[in-house]
């Protein structure tokens, strides 16, 4: 039995099908195939016979997962003074997460205290799942407009008429997914740019160049790893389907929503960025 990927296990676990999980991904996704709680192959759909979705398994278990929440050394011993050098050399150490989700909270409280919300900038990669509640980008404005402690970006045209906003400067970048800081044309300016900067957080699933130069880095879920809602003909919205999750977990891999939750609840909004739903 198979089904498309908005959707769910499409069977359970049984003597019928010999341990083996069935699921497909999107809409009209791939079915792939689950064996003792490991992804282990895909295939296109019957009029689309396609092996590219084996590749998302790659991404799964690759080397590159970031297993823990991790603080670079440097940071961890000296906090926000700490001398920048060191970023990208990979000295980090492990730490619980109680720590990191304490650190990240203190340090947004402290630079917006100090230098003001304008000196936080926050920005996610939606590219990196289609659902409707674990969207990136969406989670982080929600609680950045909850919580008061960052500024969106703002891309004017070049021809617009209004005066350049003159905000002052970044002391703190908080990062989902992307490949900031090496994502622009003018990579060495951006480079410079990263390292001026008192704190760089990363949350994401991979050691991508951005994460290897942060300060704080906490790792997230893949798509494959969280239930979700997709939301059929995004124009019109007119009905929804679950995604369910491929596998549990990997190693202290947290959702993006379990993550915010827990930082919004340090900054005395839990209940509002929530609202009692898991």
């Amino acid at each position: 039995m198979t089904s498309g990927i908005g959707g769910a296990a499409l069977s359970g676990h049984s003597l019928l099908n010999g341990g083996v999980a069935l699921v497909a991904l999107g809409g009209f996704g791939p079915p792939l195939l689950v064996a003792a709680a490991r992804a282990t192959s895909g295939e296109g759909a019957p009029r689309m016979p396609s092996d590219r979705h084996g590749a998302a398994f790659d991404a799964v278990y690759a080397p590159t997962r970031i297993k823990h929440p991790m603080v670079r050394r440097a940071y961890l011993e000296q906090g926000a003074g700490a001398e920048r050098g060191s970023r990208g050399k990979g000295d980090f150490v492990r730490v619980s997460w109680e720590r990191a989700l304490d650190l990240v909270a203190a340090e947004l409280r402290r630079v917006a205290g100090v230098h003001g919300s304008a000196a936080v900038f926050s920005g996610a990669d939606g590219g990196e799942s289609r659902g409707q509640l674990h969207g990136r980008p969406r989670l982080l404005r929600r609680l950045m407009s909850l919580t008061g402690v960052a500024v969106a970006a703002c891309d004017a045209p070049r021809a617009a008429p209004w005066d350049a906003a003159e905000a002052g400067e970044i002391k703190l970048a908080y990062w989902l997914g992307g490949l900031l800081p090496v994502a622009g044309a003018d990579r060495n300016r951006l480079l410079r740019l990263w390292r001026s900067l008192e704190t760089c957080i990363v949350q994401d699933s991979h050691w991508t160049p951005a994460a290897r130069r942060a300060d704080i880095v906490l790792p997230t879920t893949t798509s494959w790893e969280r239930d979700d809602i997709e939301c059929v003909d995004d124009e019109a919205g007119r009905s929804l389907r679950p995604i369910k999750r491929l596998i549990a977990p990997l190693f202290e891999s947290r959702s993006d929503h379990a993550i915010f939750a827990a930082l919004a609840e340090r900054l005395g909004k839990g209940q509002a960025f929530t609202e009692s739903r898991s």
